[in-house]
């Protein structure tokens, strides 16, 4: 991998940090009036509705061999229409810090973990080193849980959070061979297929069970609906986006080591949009996060 595509890899990959860690602040907020199936099933199909233009105007429709189709409809089955769900239904029962650590970060340490056992990709000595930290930041921050810290956490919301990056882990290994060899998707094109059928599956839920219309019913508030699209866009360009490009660019161990970068941007965004109050023990772990992501980073070329 030469020296530009890794450049190129580590941008994109810090964009998508900063993406997420606004996309979870903001979605915590807005799912108080959307219950987690119904937020996932509009986010992704909106997104695959966003992403189609684009991809249209740039390089018009995204053709996959029926192989390839096969596993990103996996990927997006697992890690969009199962993993998203409980992913916000663990939001409104995490408190902020614990949210950020485990609901962004472990996701992308344990994808670096599964990208060693399925993919063939070692890391040096220095990364586990810094995988080793980034565990102990996590225990720092899950235990004890302090109701105080801008909500309280439940056991429910932790074991949620745990199916959640479960599932976005073996999704994105399952997709990254679309986005490699001579009939490889880009990043956006891989992205839309993951929402799209993770939308669908999550639609055709919903007219079985006769949820659509609660689904629909926050979104006749238009300053709702204003704030949900503005969100979506973001997480779809920004979040699924540039996370899919880091992935396509990097080896997984280093794309997710990056992407775990989330606790260097959220801590700035829980003060200005949550009124967050850090403590000297969410500090520390977070400080004990970022060097062992920083660890990762620059010695898992």
């Amino acid at each position: 991998m030469n020296m530009g595509t890794t450049a190129v890899g580590i941008l994109v990959a810090l964009g998508a940090a900063a993406s997420w860690a606004l996309c979870g602040v903001l979605f915590k907020r807005l799912g108080e009036r959307l219950d987690p199936m119904g937020m996932t099933a509009v986010k992704s199909l909106v997104s695959a509705a966003l992403l189609l233009p684009v991809l249209l105007v740039l390089q018009g429709w995204p053709a996959a061999d029926g192989g390839t189709l096969l596993r990103l409809v996996a990927s997006g089955v697992i890690g969009i229409a199962i993993g998203d769900c409980f992913f916000f239904a663990a939001l409104g029962r995490l408190s902020p810090l614990l949210l950020t650590i485990l609901l962004l970060t472990c996701p992308n340490v344990f994808t670096g973990i599964l990208g060693v056992l399925c993919l063939g990709e070692m890391p040096s000595i220095a990364v586990w080193c810094g995988i080793v930290l980034i565990m102990a930041a996590t225990a720092l921050l899950m235990f004890p849980v302090d109701a105080s810290s801008g909500g309280r956490s439940t056991m429910r919301g932790i074991v949620y959070g745990i199916v959640s990056f479960i599932c976005s882990s073996v999704s994105t290994v399952i997709a990254k061979p679309a986005m490699t060899g001579a009939a490889a998707l880009s990043p956006f094109a891989v992205t839309f297929y993951r929402m799209l059928s993770g939308g669908i599956v999550l639609a055709a839920l919903a007219a079985c069970t006769g949820k659509t219309a609660l689904w629909a019913k926050p979104f006749r508030d238009v300053r709702y609906g204003a704030g949900f699209l503005g969100v979506t866009a973001l997480v779809a360009f920004g979040g699924f986006g540039l996370s899919m490009a880091a992935f396509k660019y990097l080896d997984v161990v280093v794309a997710g080591a990056l992407l775990s970068l989330e606790p260097l941007f959220v801590l700035p965004f829980m003060i200005l949009f949550g009124h967050h109050k850090a403590r000297l023990r969410e500090l520390a772990g977070m400080a004990l996060a970022v060097a062992g992501v920083l660890l990762i980073a620059l010695c898992g070329h």
